[in-house]
């Protein structure tokens, strides 16, 4: 029997040795080396590929992770990126927890961590400290991602402060950033807004920079600008941006610029007017508000153009019925409702067939970034009012006290001048609030002088000494400027009692509010030194002959007048509101487009936002001799 004897080739004895030397080696190799050759994921990097996918959240608690596993300016750092992180996402409290012990771990914070205190000024609608702290950043010292976010921050803040050239910069500057895939389209839509505000002569002058990229941005505007109202033109001169510019961003919008031109009629042929005629509260203002309509209607020169008016009352909740029957009896246009609920409920849910003219201005939708190009809004808010007064009245310094009526029409006016105040950079001394009784008005105008404070340690001294004492409490000295919210017959009261605690030397500011129309010296004396915002169309600046017209012939009750002051509004104001919006009709859609149109209407100077608002800009009298004088030109027309 013959034994097996097993064959080796020597090349294979040789491979199986050095594979047993390997198995050696790595058997006794350090554990460190073992995780090497396995390449566990860098943490760092983790979170950075998580910050620039845009999962701001998980890249968030990534950083934050990091932090509490460094020390030092390291931990700083990582808490300032985990901290931009919870701001995407508008965790704004963890975002500010995390600021907060970055100033308390380092003396002096780093640019990322500054970048991290100008978005939070920003969410404290402070704009103006959020573009500067912003601006002074040094770029170089931030990554790609933090320039995007610095860009967005003061984007966000220009617009909100009305700078138009400064937000153009930054949001056409944030394309050359990072920016998650699911936010390109506010990118786009934030980028054309703040593009689109600037004039044309702006826009001409931009339009021949040597970056390619902003250049494309700024022509396409041009484009817009000038020719959207020609059909024809402007899909010739569309052809030409799109060969020239075929693979640049704003491509996207192109589309939806062809669809906008030329949706409404510059002349239509019927108008629908929707009011809420038959209700309770707004009855009064409905008719007002139709009278102001109809007049404008009668005056208008171009008698073969003028075009049909139906009333519709818009009392009921179903208004989009009432949109579509408006429609199914021939309206090209709707001008109304008056009701903030009921323009909210259009928006919302009515499928937009023709333009839509509504009387008010509600809230932006907080959910779309999508601006209907049919829906445009024009009313009388007392915050756009209060807004004005607060710049204008900011030219006399800094600190300002608040008088105001204690209604929710007061509240109003007080939130506006608050906020402007501050984002002006201004301090609010304090808000004094009184009622309709007589005796409210000396207690207010004590509690924003100080004066009850002054009489109270007066007291408190004359307790304490055995003997008799005479102090004259004295108002505080700090005071640049008063804000008033109020109507004329409490601005009756107010200012004597200014006058009294000597402090006639302060200039007050007012809303339109406190001047009714109607000019009468020896009841107004009281009021003198007032300076106020209205509308031209009171002091014959323009329509003088439309003004007198109603001014003579035109009547309103007391009753009704009780209900509309109730109200907050004016009944001029009101018929102003009609006859502007009136002929506002024939250029909304072009003003809507050219940031540098304006109209001279009766309630004030008008121009419209990208958003679809009409904006009007006041002007500024004063009362003088019991008579309001204009003050926008020196020695300008007495009212008379």
């Amino acid at each position: 029997m013959s034994s097996l004897v097993p064959i080796f080739n020597p090349r294979a004895l040789r491979l199986i040795a050095e594979a047993g030397i390997v198995f050696i080696t790595c058997a006794c190799a350090p554990q460190s080396n073992i995780r090497e050759q396995i390449r566990i994921p860098d943490p760092v990097a983790n979170a950075n590929l998580l910050l620039n996918r845009g999962d701001y959240r998980s890249a968030a608690e990534a950083f934050a992770k990091l932090s509490r596993r460094n020390n030092g300016s390291k931990a700083s750092q990582f808490k300032a990126i985990a901290a931009l992180a919870y701001q995407e996402i508008l965790d704004f409290e963890k975002a500010d927890t995390l600021l907060d012990e970055i100033s308390s771990d380092v003396g002096q914070i780093s640019p990322t961590a500054t970048l991290v205190t100008a978005r939070s000024m920003l969410h404290l609608n402070a704009p103006t400290d959020a573009y500067n702290i912003a601006e002074a950043i040094d770029e170089a010292a931030l990554d790609n991602y933090q320039r995007g976010v610095r860009a967005r921050v003061m984007g966000t803040a220009a617009v909100a402060t009305n700078n138009a050239a400064a937000a153009a910069d930054a949001w056409v500057s944030t394309h050359r950033f990072p920016y998650p895939v699911d936010q390109k389209a506010v990118l786009l839509r934030e980028t054309w807004r703040a593009v689109s505000r600037l004039s044309e002569s702006e826009l001409l002058l931009r339009s021949s920079t040597e970056n390619t990229a902003d250049r494309g941005w700024y022509s396409l505007a041009l484009i817009t600008s000038r020719s959207l109202f020609d059909r024809a033109k402007f899909r010739q001169e569309l052809e030409v941006w799109e060969r020239r510019y075929g693979r640049h961003p704003a491509n996207r919008l192109t589309q939806e610029l062809v669809a906008r031109a030329g949706i409404l009629p510059i002349r239509p042929r019927q108008i629908a007017l929707f009011l809420p005629f038959h209700d309770n509260q707004l009855d009064a203002a409905s008719k007002v508000i139709r009278d102001g309509f109809i007049a404008a209607w009668f005056a208008d020169p171009y008698v073969e153009l003028r075009p049909k008016l139906k009333l519709y009352s818009s009392t009921t909740n179903d208004i989009v019925t009432t949109y579509e029957r408006a429609i199914h009896e021939g309206a090209d246009l709707i001008v109304g409702p008056l009701k903030k609920n009921l323009i909210e409920t259009l928006r919302n849910e009515a499928v937009f067939k023709v333009g839509l003219l509504a009387l008010n201005v509600i809230a932006p939708d907080s959910t779309s970034t999508e601006t209907s190009p049919f829906l445009f809004q024009f009313g009388l808010p007392p915050e756009d009012e209060a807004n004005q007064v607060a710049r204008q009245a900011y030219s006399n310094g800094k600190r300002a006290v608040i008088i105001a009526l204690g209604n929710s029409w007061g509240k109003r006016v007080v939130n506006a001048y608050t906020n402007t105040w501050k984002q002006l950079g201004g301090t609010i001394l304090g808000t004094a609030w009184y009622g309709e009784e007589s005796q409210t008005y000396p207690k207010a105008v004590k509690r924003a002088l100080n004066i009850d404070l002054s009489e109270a340690r007066a007291i408190a001294l004359d307790r304490r000494l055995p003997i008799d004492i005479y102090v004259e409490p004295r108002r505080r000295a700090d005071i640049d400027v008063i804000l008033l919210a109020g109507f004329s017959h409490n601005a009756r009261q107010i200012l004597p009692q200014l006058r009294y605690f000597r402090a006639d030397d302060i200039p007050i500011y007012a809303t339109s509010h406190v001047y009714d129309g109607d000019v009468n010296v020896e009841r107004d004396r009281d009021l003198n030194g007032l300076i106020f915002g209205t509308m031209p169309w009171l002091f014959n600046a323009v329509d003088v002959g439309v003004f007198e017209s109603i001014r003579h012939g035109w009547a309103i009750g007391n009753a009704s007048r009780g209900r509309l002051h109730e109200l907050g509004l004016n009944p001029y104001l009101l018929y102003g509101l009609g006859i502007d919006a009136y002929r506002l009709i024939p250029h909304l859609a072009k003003m809507r487009y050219k940031r540098d149109l304006k109209i001279h209407g009766g309630t004030g100077v008008l121009q419209i936002s990208y958003e679809g608002v009409v904006h009007r800009e006041m002007s500024w009298l004063k009362f003088v001799r019991g008579q309001p004088k204009s003050i926008d030109q020196p020695g300008g027309p007495h009212v008379h």
